[in-house]
């Protein structure tokens, strides 16, 4: 190796220093780099490359004769000699350089230090001129290391050493890649010096100081664009930062604006906010960007701006609007065109405020559009604002329940409202469980909170807690607000209501159907309202610890449901026959001049057995009817039974007769369709997997990622109005499904009451066998036939 060194080193020692001499011109057109530190590595390039040419030429005459071998040998050591000690001088400067720009500190008296060894070689080598004292060259032109050889190498190595020092300490404020270049330009040269003080005759010195020096330049480039880098990337960071900044700031503005106009109408604080959120959501779950959600959610937070124009007296009348009042109030959506139509750089704006009254089937104002001729982002807003208005109170009823909200966007989707958006609020609907898409409001009269105050009796009324199968233990205190009054106790109502609360106005008892089944005290008192029968199984007396705690369990099986109380020193057992299994019921914590306190409600998890609630009333059946290829079935709530599967195959059909019980008062409240397919063939057996669920109203649902679903529906003149559809459910009807298979695709199509669904599934899953089922809400399915 080190005779392959020997003998290349001269033509190494030409091609590094051309690319020394390239390093140089490139930094004198370099821009990138500040003055001083430019100014140094060109130094330090040209040094290098000058050592390398001369030490090319010392190796070159060296042991030749001649005047110019003489002079050529004696020029290039000194010259080698010195430009080590000038490099390593100018090295010391860019430390010096790079420790006082990058690293913000002063110049540590270490590197002045290492400046002084560094001059004290350079003034060593001019007096060796006449003395001899480091290296000498004899009369045949070789070179001899003298005495103080090894002094100038230390001198000229303890600078680096000292600088290494200083890199190692400030390492973590040097950015990466200007680190690596000076721990490169220390250490190397350092170790090819302690490799050639024992090695004569080669140049590993230079050579390696001529290698780092290249990349002492190309990190520094590298340092240099990363930081541009940083900083453009930075500078866009801020502009990203200002833009979000000045749209909440926008949106801001735009809020306490809207809001403004909002709190001129009664019960109307938050709307426009509202409506913008439920906007915003349609207008993702159709796959728009971001940007144009973003456009929907601002057109729609300005949709009511019109409302400036329109007098007090008007916007907050209650009574019904005269002709001329109502001409005044249909300017709105002109008024909000004509104050958005200046905010030229953002037109989407005006279109919420302009057609948002726009009705799709051609009956709205003020242009009387129709279908897609309505833009698409006011046909957003009006379903967003519909289902707002139904869900927030006014001057004259509580919100609607979700249910009845439901069934009103059904009954106007392709009349009042666009079908698609309307079927995408159903679908926000259905997935919001605990009705978080509402007002924000707390309603003073019906609460549930952890503890409230009944002075008059049904002051004030909790929240219902649904009667389930699995039994639930409510426990809470309650103790008398005036000592001095003769009567003080708690007591439970139980009821039916969409809603989950007790309600004694007629208007809310008609939006939430609400029924009252009865009253009860803990002494054994009850009153039976609308429920079949109400009966006490038991009182005892009993002694308590604490008067002031009270226990209730509750439970149902079908159409009974049971209540045991405890507390005021009595133990009851209340059971009651409600209307029929479909109703559900729900028990509200109420009292008179008592605080209920500490209300806490267990779920035990555990089913009551069928014959530890006594049978006070006849079970009601709707399915005692004539019973055909497969049982009938009552379904007392959504999908709580189904039919037995059957095997799909071409060309079947099903026939039965279905009629709603007499609790059912929403529009799908009817039979529904379930295509499936499970080990066993039934619902919900080993390996269940549902491919689709079919709506005789016409709504369906998919499967996922197992299956693919395209469902048309047609209202043909025999449909006249959802009402008229529901007497048709009350009062039962035949219904004939018929099925087309084709591989993996299932063709349902069925006619009823003028709604004609035609539903193509395809089903992903190979070699899967396929079932259909019947079930669906509040319906009775009778005389179950199977044609194939």
């Amino acid at each position: 190796m080190l005779e392959f060194f020997q003998n290349f080193q001269l033509d190494l020692m030409l091609s590094l220093g051309g690319v020394c001499c390239v390093m140089v011109f490139l930094l004198i057109f370099t821009r990138v780099l500040s003055p001083r530190k430019k100014a140094i590595l060109i130094a330090i390039e040209f040094s290098t490359f000058c050592i390398l040419i001369f030490e090319r030429q010392a190796y070159r005459y060296a042991g030749d004769a001649g005047q110019i071998a003489d002079v050529m040998v004696r020029l290039s050591n000194f010259v080698v000699f010195f430009l080590n000690s000038v490099i390593s001088f100018i090295f010391n400067l860019y430390l010096a350089e790079v420790v006082r720009s990058d690293c913000n500190i002063v110049i540590p008296k270490r590197l002045k230090l290492a400046g002084t060894f560094a001059s004290a070689s350079m003034i060593l080598l001019v007096i060796n001129l006449f003395t001899g004292w480091v290296y000498t060259i004899d009369p045949g032109n070789v070179y001899h290391r003298e005495s103080l050889f090894y002094l100038n190498y230390a001198l000229a190595f303890a600078g680096p050493l000292l600088d290494l020092t200083v890199i190692i300490q400030h390492r973590k404020k040097i950015s990466p890649k200007i680190l690596r270049s000076l721990l490169l330009f220390t250490i190397v040269p350092i170790a090819a010096g302690g490799v050639q003080a024992l090695i004569y005759g080669l140049s590993i010195i230079n050579i390696s100081i001529s290698v780092v020096s290249v990349f002492l330049y190309l990190f520094a480039y590298e340092d240099i664009n990363d930081k541009i880098a940083a900083a453009q990337n930075t500078e866009m960071e801020n502009l990203k930062t200002d833009q979000v900044k000045i749209q909440n700031l926008f949106e801001q503005t735009i809020k306490a604006f809207v809001n403004a106009i909002d709190a001129r109408v009664d019960y109307a604080e938050g709307h426009s906010v509202r409506v913008a959120d439920y906007s915003y959501m349609l207008a993702q779950m159709n796959g728009k960007s971001d940007d144009e959600c973003k456009e929907i959610y601002q057109a729609a937070l300005l949709h009511d701006v019109g409302k400036i124009g329109i007098p007090d007296e008007i916007l907050k009348k209650e009574d019904n609007l005269s002709k001329e009042e109502t001409d005044t109030m249909r300017q709105e959506p002109l008024i909000g065109e004509r104050i958005l139509s200046g905010i030229s750089n953002y037109p989407h704006l005006s279109y919420g405020a302009k057609y948002h009254m726009e009705r799709y089937d051609g009956s709205g104002f003020p242009g009387g559009l129709k279908g897609n001729e309505i833009p698409e982002s006011a046909r957003i807003i009006a379903v967003a604002e519909a289902y707002d208005s139904m869900t927030t109170r006014n001057s004259y009823r509580e919100p609607l329940p979700q249910s009845v909200v439901r069934e009103e966007l059904i009954k106007e989707s392709g009349f009042k409202y666009d079908p698609l958006y309307t079927s995408y609020m159903l679908q926000l609907i259905d997935s919001d469980v605990d009705y978080q898409m509402k007002e924000e409001t707390e309603n003073v009269d019906t609460i549930f909170k952890n503890e409230f105050t009944c002075e008059e009796y049904r002051s004030a009324i909790s929240y219902g807690i649904r009667i389930r199968p699995e039994k639930k233990i409510i426990a809470f205190s309650a103790t008398p607000i005036d000592e001095e009054k003769p009567f003080s106790s708690p007591a439970i109502i139980v009821f039916d209501s969409l809603d989950e609360r007790v309600h004694d106005t007629d208007r809310a008892i008609k939006d939430t159907r609400y029924s009252e089944f009865g009253e009860i005290w803990f002494d054994g008192h009850f009153v039976c309202s609308e429920a079949r029968n109400m009966k006490l199984i038991s009182l005892e007396e009993i002694e308590q610890d604490e008067d002031e705690i009270y226990f209730i369990e509750i439970a149902r099986n079908r159409d009974h449901v049971q209540i045991k109380l405890e507390g005021k020193g009595y133990r009851s057992e209340v059971v009651i026959a409600l209307p029929d299994s479909s109703k559900y019921a729900y028990i509200g914590l109420t009292g008179e001049n008592c605080h209920i306190s500490s209300i806490e409600v267990e779920k035990t998890g555990k089913k009551v057995p069928e014959d530890e609630i006594p049978r006070i009333s006849e079970e009601i059946n709707y399915i005692n009817r004539l019973e055909s290829d497969i049982p009938n079935v009552q379904i007392d709530s959504n999908r709580s039974d189904y039919t037995e599967g059957v095997k799909v195959t071409d060309g079947m059909r099903i026939i039965f007769h279905t009629m709603s019980l007499p609790s059912a008062n929403l529009v799908w409240h009817c039979p529904f369709i379930l295509l499936y397919t499970s080990d066993d063939g039934s619902v919900m057996g080993r390996g269940y997997k549902e491919y689709a669920m079919i709506r005789l109203d016409g709504e369906a649902q998919g499967g996922g990622d197992s299956s693919d679903n395209r469902n048309n529906v047609d209202k043909g003149k025999e449909f006249t109005t959802w009402e008229n559809w529901k007497k048709l459910n009350r009062k039962g009807f035949e219904c004939t499904v018929c099925f087309t298979k084709l591989k993996n695709k299932i063709i349902i199509e069925t006619e009823n009451g003028g709604i004609s669904i035609t539903n193509i599934t395809t089903v992903h899953d190979k070699d899967k066998e396929i079932y259909v089922s019947i079930t669906g809400d509040q319906v009775a399915l009778t005389d179950i036939r199977i044609k194939k």
